[in-house]
């Protein structure tokens, strides 16, 4: 009984993430969002940097979202986490599997479980990575936004955790689509995230004039060659 509620709740969930659209979000990034989470307070008495100085013609003036980028702390600091994201998102084979039917076949939903721990597991180890990554002295801002980062891919992570995480058989049909509610509902927070964090990643690139990632920007994609996952 406990083998076919996972199957069942497996197959519902897999079919639910196989709906979900990708809306200007690099194309290998589950859930079709960005990161959310809360962010830390800032300390008393911490340094806060002030703003960052602007050139005097704003248009003409390179590095704003291009990839001429000029050299500074924030540069180093936007393309570090933009590497650790990427790494950090499921591979094309497993996207695949993630997003399959199941069919009845319990071999597809073995697979599917073991690629989901998989992907939770590299999830909560960029989260990690995230949170160790130096920020410029006093860019208070960045703290907060490779925060928000970092917390959403422990969301994610969450999301497949339990999915996958032993329950007792449901007794009843509300108690399973009680489960399954649950399931929708944390995916979905995490999916809707999307729109807050991407207008502050623009933004801050904007303020510190950063080029676009690298690994999700068509034009460096052309003239540099796609990167690679590891």
């Amino acid at each position: 009984m406990r083998r076919q509620v996972l199957a069942l709740l497996c197959l519902l969930v897999a079919s639910f993430h196989g709906s979900l659209k990708a809306e200007a979000a690099p194309a290998n990034e589950m859930f079709s969002s960005m990161p959310k989470g809360g962010t830390k307070p800032v300390k008393k008495n911490t340094y806060v940097a002030p703003p960052p100085v602007q050139p005097a013609n704003a248009v003409t003036a390179p590095g704003a979202q291009s990839m001429m980028s000029p050299a500074s702390p924030e540069l180093t600091f936007f393309e570090s986490l933009d590497t650790l994201c990427f790494q950090g998102w499921p591979r094309e084979q497993e996207r695949f599997y993630l997003s399959q039917t199941f069919d009845g076949e319990l071999e597809r939903v073995e697979r599917w479980t073991k690629t989901a721990r998989t992907v939770a597991k590299r999830y909560r180890n960029t989260a990690t990575a995230l949170r160790n990554l130096q920020i410029p002295n006093g860019r208070v801002d960045l703290q907060e936004y490779k925060e928000m980062r970092a917390e959403w891919f422990d969301s994610a992570a969450r999301v497949y955790e339990e999915m996958i995480k032993p329950k007792p058989p449901a007794q009843t049909m509300e108690e399973l689509e009680a489960q399954l509610r649950k399931v929708d509902q944390d995916a979905e927070a995490v999916k809707h995230s999307k729109t807050t964090i991407l207008a502050m990643d623009r933004r801050l690139r904007r303020l510190y004039r950063v080029h676009e990632p690298r690994e999700s920007d068509a034009l460096q994609n052309y003239v540099m060659g796609v990167p690679k996952q590891k």
